[in-house]
């Protein structure tokens, strides 16, 4: 008998995934997050389909990271979770732990924000 773990498939998330999940997680509308992060409407909705990205992904994630408290590093694509726990990608954990660690510390280095 084999005692290899195999994760399956690790899913590819793109700047427009990570948008719609930090969005559905806070609850928000399109417009609501868009205003949030002063963007429009629009910007938001062609992120999430994919069609474009912002021309500063860093300053938006930077944006992202100021009102809500999202790492900008994770939102921006630069930091992805160590895939040492099997468990990791399950549901919500692989987002979640771009926020907070069980000690309440940052999980990863935020980007600066500007006051």
């Amino acid at each position: 008998m084999s005692t290899m773990t195999v994760l399956g498939r690790v899913p590819s998330w793109g700047f427009g995934d990570r948008v719609r999940k930090i969005r559905r997680e806070e609850g928000l509308s399109q417009a609501e997050f868009a205003a949030q992060i002063s963007v429009g409407e629009k910007a938001v909705a062609a992120w999430e389909s994919g069609r474009t990205s912002p021309q500063d992904i860093v300053a938006v994630a930077k944006s992202i990271q100021k009102a809500w408290g999202w790492s900008a590093a994770w939102v921006a694509g630069l930091a992805v979770p160590p895939p040492s726990d099997p468990g990791a990608f399950a549901g919500n954990r692989l987002v979640n732990a771009f926020r907070w660690s069980p000690t309440g510390a940052p999980c990863v280095t935020p980007l600066p924000v500007a006051a």
